[in-house]
């Protein structure tokens, strides 16, 4: 978790000649304008683009879904379930089908009658990952409708044997469960 810590640290903060937790010196005071601009940047990517709900507003008039991030992570460990994670009785190994299965089954209990909408919960413990709503809008960051992000696509035969079609494009949104969003917390 240290090393990711700094790793984030380093990528957030390499840019222009800052280094983490420094300060843009004005122009007025002989700082470089251009370092000042720069450093403004990464402290708005640091501080408001890591919880962004989405790279992208909806347009004028909509009246959809509109995506909310949920990253009220816990902040205290929480306790397995009572009887543990239903998926630690498969050996995702031997029986992947199994194991995926009872993860699908767990989250489906506390998210299908919420429209996979973790946001709608009282008290949440279903969470997003943050940072996944950079780049620009029509890149691979998170959307504004459900939250999916562009994927890698699928190479022929990747989803099915018959597959002929090259690089089916790929689509995705993840659930973390309230371990994974005190994980997250703990960032």
């Amino acid at each position: 978790m240290h090393k990711l810590g700094t790793v984030l640290c380093a990528v957030v903060c390499s840019v222009g000649t800052l280094s983490c937790g420094e300060e843009p010196v004005p122009e007025s005071e002989g700082g470089d304008a251009t370092s000042a601009l720069l450093a403004d940047h990464v402290v708005d990517s640091a501080a408001s683009r890591a919880f962004r709900n989405a790279v992208n507003t909806p347009p004028p008039g909509w009246s959809g879904h509109v995506f909310e991030l949920s990253h009220a992570y816990p902040t205290q460990k929480p306790a397995a379930p009572a009887g543990g994670y239903p998926w630690k009785v498969h050996d995702f190994k031997t029986d992947p089908d199994g194991y995926m299965q009872a993860v699908l089954n767990y989250a489906r209990a506390d998210l299908e009658a919420l429209d996979w909408d973790p946001t709608k919960m009282t008290t949440p413990t279903w969470f997003h990952t943050p940072w996944m709503a950079s780049g620009p809008p029509s890149g691979s960051g998170r959307e504004f409708i459900r939250g999916l992000t562009k994927e890698r696509p699928s190479r022929p035969g990747e989803l099915s044997p018959i597959q002929t079609n090259a690089y089916i494009p790929n689509y995705a949104v993840g659930f973390y469960n309230d371990m994974g969003g005190w994980t997250f917390g703990q960032v």
